[in-house]
């Protein structure tokens, strides 16, 4: 853990010096009125392929592309020529492909040291680039304009991440080359939104740590996030400000005095001002060399130590300096004043040196005395600061004033005064030879005595600072790190306190005996104060101590304090509170107690830093944030963690707690976390929370046991979020571990064993199985409506074994590992609804049961909805127990091409078969297939050779939804039509076949009447070759052709409206049939048209009688012998009559009927009346009334030997009333009395051009009448 502990003090350093970090230097400014326009002509990214590759994913949820500029961009001072455009609405600099999905996503890393760093946030979020087609959206980038070059978010997802195709946005970010008009200017632009974009996005610029500019508000401080859209027109543009120049005036003069241990120095302003002065003091005239761009701190070391930083001259004083040294100072001047790259420092420095002055050699003489008595010391004086002390043997002194030291060396006795507390400040080491004492008087009343030194502290003789009514505490200070160590009899204790200047400086203790008032074990002593102390605490050797260290229960260890724990021996028992970490807490050997009782703990602030490399921390309760949202570092790579021996009674914490705050760093690479007592709480995380962080990514080592020997039996666990191994527990009994609501990630663990007896309720949410060996020899449950087992492992082989059961049905079982999930041979079956298999295998998977035998179809999925997977398969068949809901299967998009297997079921028959796959083809083996329920062919085409791919029962037509992208079947397609059915010249999904032959789309629509006999099943086929021949006026014979047959109930079939399709369909083009494949092909009868679409299709014109149809399909240009009539209309209609018109050549044959009836052909009748003419119009009569009919006309070409033509198209009509007009007219009789006849004027037609008398009143559908009015009478 040594290694992460500097990595830690590098990370502080950098954040102290803060190189390049003037991304706030930026000018600010909002744009308003502006015309958004769209980049044309450049790099259009609308798939998942195109993305680059990373870690940070290859989607359009999260996904990036690697850009190369075609021109060096200057950002925050750095000049670059790559880019990273994120699908989330963000540029970065340079390659950013590794950061991960979750940091991708996260609006707020803008505005911290987060990664990405050095970035341009357009709308920056959890988003979506919202593609591949369907869905409309895309990223372009590419230059407009000399040396300005533009990225664009075009009709991306507007609100969330999902992928939509109303709720959209477009934006983009512009860049400035070194050529354009404004070289390194950014701006982000906006134009119109649909629907309600998402809020909470942040826009501008982030460098690194907290140096960002805001691009709502201009402000570098503020952390708001987008409360709404921009607005179409608007945006926000940042300048860089112009380079920092280096000064060259540098300070006028410099003055230092020394001392000791010290040295006060002074200079005076430079000639011409800069921004500013660095002071750095070195012990080498070696001139030191800062670093341009980078912010210096008092009191850090980086190039020497940093003395003085400040914006006008001053003074400094140096103290903790070494007597009889040498040091040199190095005055320089910089500039950072509204400028870009600064600060820039002066090339040299006004300079000076001077040395510290030795210190004087003090010993105690005779027989000693009183520290204030001159007649005590070698010198006759009292000794100071810069003396170094020595206490001779034989002659004992005892401290009597605020004594002074430069060095202190005890061969003899030194006590504090009994009555009067007294001080001891030494500027460097304080020694305690053999034979030596230190301590406080025994007959001392005092505890308030203190030892102050800067230095190391050495006993190899006897330190007894405590005693039952007196105690001395050992204050340590100064600037460098400090060691307590000694291989003395005795160490006693009563306080201890670090007045470092940073928690980084570091006092170890290292000694060979320690106690705390008297005691190293079972002590009470109040070794440290809560809530004081700057500096770390290292508490190492080998030496057995066992106690308690605070002055209070309720201690709270400072964000300037850490605690680091580095003795094997070393025992920190707990105190009846709870305790809180603000600063830093380190566990490398030894033991850690907090708390007594249930609830006892100790609670991460926000800032805390947790580090457990080895060693035991044993929690009576808690041991976690003391807020769910606090932000921490908490880093363990080994030791023991033992949380809630007596209990936790919190209803918003957990035992274990790293909270849900996305912004703290975690990783858990090894040790043991083991929860010892079940929450009593009634709600909340209880018993164990991970929600913080990176998530999954951060937790790769290390066992979190649920229960140990001393847990109640049969207790109930509760758990949340990240786990690393995970281990049911069963020494004292069976218990129960449910796993709660996650706040922020998906619950996952590594490897998990269930042990016998122990159940595992992983309840209603997905769970990340990202271990290689999953072992249950208890019970596992998974049937939430939204739980999901899913291997989650990139490229690894995983196990399941163990005696145990799965409670049935398991709602989804799911393969994301890439490699093999293997089922011991010996295992119990596990029962599922759902298996879905991303990408990985299944070996024995007849071990799995896929259904329980319900009404719940159970599902197979192959691939992604998205973004292609791998795929995957099962080694053998699951087991089957498929009950009254079937089997559904999906294939879905795989990188690779997909042949059916034994995922079907032994009957072949599937509830619903869905496909969309837009990058390969489904392959159909093993034989035929039944869909009886939904068939959804939505992308990708299948080719199933001799095998039959049939839709629909005897009693249930089936549903087929077929894609916008038009994939086809390769082979033979059937669908079943049930008994009864009326057809009604309906051409969508109902009656389509959707077939094709190689690359072309050739579908096939058959709508047919079927008698109420049976059903009929009849299959199509589309071939991409035809060796037919023409026919009778067939030119242009197409080189496609269809097949169809009955193949079950052809005998039920009556008739049928029919269409084909191809891309090579034109307005010439007539549907034609043959009696074979090779045989002659002519017209169908009843003739087709054109419709045009995607492709072009000919339907017939009528109803083709079973007779007549020989199921053998093609087309070609055809010009008939005898031409069909054409341009028919219905006129003049009445109650009883009706005129029809049309043109061609006669004579002609006219036939009506009742709508939907099937025409004759030639001179026959078919299911309506015929009447034969010569001539145009034909007059039918006879008609009922009000009633609605369909008519045909063909011609008589007999007379010239070229037959009959084909029935037209048909022309519906509807008569009107008999007395609708006024030649109609009823006629009444006069003094007839009542006849009882009913009349209406229901279906009338208006009385347009109808004269009326004057005194008629409204006019609208009028019906006649008409009688003779004699001189007297009634009507």
């Amino acid at each position: 853990m040594k290694k992460i502990y500097f990595l830690l003090l590098t990370v502080m350093f950098l954040g102290a010096l803060n190189s390049n970090a003037q991304v706030n230097t930026y000018q600010w400014s909002a744009l308003t009125g502006l015309t958004y326009t769209e980049l044309t002509g450049g790099t259009v990214i609308n798939t998942d392929a195109q993305l680059s590759t990373g870690t940070i994913g290859a989607s359009a949820d999260d996904g990036a592309v690697l850009i190369t500029l075609p021109f060096t961009f200057t950002f925050n001072g750095v000049g670059y020529t790559q880019v990273t455009m994120c699908t989330n609405g963000w540029v970065g600099m340079g390659n950013q492909l590794g950061i991960t999905p979750a940091q991708g996503r996260a609006a707020g890393n803008l505005f911290t040291n987060v990664v990405p760093n050095n970035l341009i946030g357009g709308w920056f979020g959890d988003g979506s680039a919202n593609f591949p087609a369907p869905n409309p959206g895309s990223m372009v980038y590419g230059p407009r304009g000399t040396d300005v070059f533009v990225f664009e978010w075009k009709s991306a997802t507007g609100n969330g991440f999902t992928a939509s195709t109303t709720n959209l946005i477009s934006f983009q970010i512009v860049i400035y080359g070194p050529g354009s008009t404004s070289p390194g200017r950014i701006e982000t632009l906006y134009g119109a939104a649909t629907g309600t974009p998402s809020t909470g996005r942040t826009i501008g610029l982030g460098g690194t740590g907290t140096d960002f500019i805001n691009g709502l508000t201009g402000s570098t401080t503020s952390t708001a996030t987008a409360a709404a859209w921009p607005g179409n027109g608007n945006g926000f543009r940042f300048n860089p400000a112009p380079p920092c120049v280096a000064p060259t005036s540098l300070a006028a003069t410099v003055s230092v005095t020394p001392a000791t241990t010290t040295v006060s120095g002074s200079f005076t302003a430079a000639a011409t001002a800069p921004s500013g002065y660095l002071v750095v003091r070195t012990t080498s005239n070696v001139a030191p060399v800062p670093v341009a761009g980078t912010n210096y701190t008092v009191g850090s070391s980086p190039i020497g130590y940093i003395e003085y930083v400040n914006t006008a001259a001053g003074s400094w004083t140096s103290t903790s300096l070494t007597a009889t040294t040498q040091y040199y100072y190095w005055i320089f001047s910089y500039n950072n004043t509204l400028c870009a790259g600064g600060p820039l420092y002066s090339s040299t420095a006004t300079t000076t040196s001077t040395t510290t002055l030795a210190a004087g050699a003090i010993t105690s003489v005779g027989t000693g005395g009183l520290w204030s008595a001159p007649g005590t010391w070698s010198t006759g004086a009292v000794p100071t600061a810069n003396d170094a002390v020595t206490i001779a043997a034989g002659s004992p002194v005892t401290i009597d004033i605020a004594a002074l030291a430069y060095s202190l060396t005890v061969n003899g006795s030194l006590t504090y005064e009994a009555a009067t507390a007294r001080t001891l400040t030494v500027s460097t080491d304080v020694t305690v030879n053999a034979g030596g004492t230190f301590g406080t008087a025994a007959s001392g009343t005092v505890t308030t005595h203190s030892l102050s030194l800067a230095g190391n502290l050495v006993n190899d003789g006897v330190i007894d600072f405590s005693i039952a009514t007196a105690a001395t505490n050992v204050v340590f200070t100064g600037l460098t790190n400090s060691t307590f160590s000694g291989a003395g009899a005795v160490t006693d204790l009563a306080g201890l306190s670090l007045s470092k200047t940073t928690r980084d400086i570091i006092v170890e203790l290292n000694l060979s005996n320690f106690s705390v008032g008297g005691l190293s074990t079972a002590s009470t002593g109040t070794l440290l104060t809560s809530n004081t102390g700057t500096g770390t605490l290292k508490i190492s050797g080998t030496n057995t101590f066992s106690g308690t260290l605070w002055s209070v229960p309720a201690y709270t260890i400072p964000a300037t304090l850490g605690i680091w724990l580095n003795n094997p021996n070393f025992t920190v028992t707990g105190l009846t509170g709870s305790a809180t970490l603000a600063g830093l807490f380190r566990i490398s050997q030894g033991t850690y107690g907090i708390g007594t009782a249930a609830g006892n703990s100790l609670g991460f602030s926000t800032g805390a830093i947790v580090t457990i490399e080895g060693g035991n921390v044993v929690a009576a309760g808690r041991f976690g944030v003391g807020a769910a949202a606090n932000v921490i570092t908490y880093t363990q790579t080994g030791g023991a963690i033992l949380v809630s021996t007596a209990g936790n009674v919190s209803t918003t914490l957990a035992s274990f707690d790293l909270g849900t705050g996305l912004t703290s760093t975690i990783s858990i690479t090894g040790g043991t976390i083991t929860v010892q007592t079940a929450s009593t709480a009634g709600s909340g995380p209880r018993d164990y929370r991970v929600q913080s962080g990176v998530g999954l990514d951060a937790v790769t080592g290390g066992t979190v046991f649920i229960g140990n020997a001393a847990t109640t039996a049969n207790s109930i666990f509760n758990v949340t979020g990240i786990f690393p191994d995970l281990v049911l527990t069963n020494t004292s009994g069976s218990h129960s571990t449910i796993f709660g609501t996650v706040a922020n990630y998906n619950h996952a663990a590594r490897n998990v064993t269930i042990n016998t007896g122990d159940s595992l309720n992983l309840s209603n949410n997905p769970f990340l199985f990202a271990g290689t060996a999953f072992v249950n020899n208890g019970k596992l449950t998974h049937n939430g409506a939204s739980s999901r087992f899913i291997t989650f492992r990139a490229n690894t082989n995983m196990t399941y074994s163990g005696t145990g059961t799965v409670t049935a049905p398991m709602t989804s079982l799911e393969l994301q590992n890439d490699l093999n999930f293997t089922f011991d041979p010996a295992v119990n079956n596990v029962v599922a609804n759902r298996v879905i298999i991303f990408n990985g295998n299944f070996v024995n998977a007849n071990k799995i049961t896929l259904g329980n035998g319900g009404t719940t179809s159970a599902i197979i999925q192959y691939g992604n909805t998205t973004t292609p997977t791998a795929g995957g398969n099962f080694d053998v068949a699951p087991t089957f127990n498929l009950g009254t809901g079937g089997q559904s299967i999906s294939y879905l998009r795989t990188t690779n091409p997909k042949t059916t297997g034994v995922e079907i079921n032994p009957s072949r028959i599937l509830t619903n078969l869905s496909v969309d796959d837009n990058v390969n083809v489904l392959n159909v083996a093993g034989g035929d297939l039944t869909v009886t329920g939904t068939f959804s062919m939505t992308n990708g085409n299948i080719i199933n050779g001799t095998n039959l791919i049939t839709l629909g029962t005897s009693t249930s037509a089936g549903t087929l939804s077929h894609g916008a992208s038009n994939p086809f079947i390769t082979g033979s397609f059937a669908r079943t039509f049930r008994a009864g059915r009326t057809a009604s010249s309906l051409y969508s999904d109902s009656t389509k076949y959707p077939v094709g032959k190689g690359s072309a789309y050739l579908p096939f629509y058959f709508d047919p009447t079927v008698s109420a006999s049976g059903a009929i099943t009849l299959t199509a086929e589309a071939f991409a070759s035809n060796t037919g021949t023409p026919g009778s006026g067939v030119t242009n014979l197409a080189n496609v052709r269809w097949q169809t047959s009955a193949i079950n109930g052809g005998a039920n079939l009556t008739g049928a409206f029919l269409s084909i399709g191809q891309s090579g369909i034109v307005s010439t083009s007539k549907i034609l049939q043959a009696t074979s494949g090779a045989g002659v092909y002519v017209e169908l009868p009843g003739g087709s048209d054109l419709f045009a679409g995607t492709p072009n299709t000919l339907r017939s014109n009528s109803a083709v009688a079973a007779a007549n149809y020989t199921g053998f399909l093609s087309y070609g240009d055809f010009q008939p012998a005898c031409p069909s009539p054409s341009a028919v209309t219905v006129s003049a209609t009445t109650g009883t009559t009706a005129s029809v018109s049309f043109t061609g050549s006669g004579p002609f044959i006219l036939e009506y009927g009742t709508p939907g009836f099937t025409p004759g052909i030639d001179n026959n009748a078919g299911g309506g009346t015929i009447i034969t003419s010569a001539t145009s119009p034909i007059t039918i009569t006879g008609l009922s009334p009000l009633t609605t009919y369909q008519v045909y006309v063909r011609a008589n070409c007999s007379g010239t030997g070229n037959g009959y033509s084909n029935n037209s198209s048909p022309v519906s009509f509807t008569t009107t009333l008999i007395n609708d007009q006024a030649p109609g007219a009823i006629s009444l009789a006069v003094n007839a009395g009542c006849t009882g006849a009913i009349y209406t004027n229901v279906g009338a037609s208006a009385s347009a051009g109808e004269n009326f008398p004057s005194c008629s009143g409204a006019r609208f559908t009028p019906v006649w009448f008409s009688f003779v009015a004699p001189a007297t009478g009634a009507v």
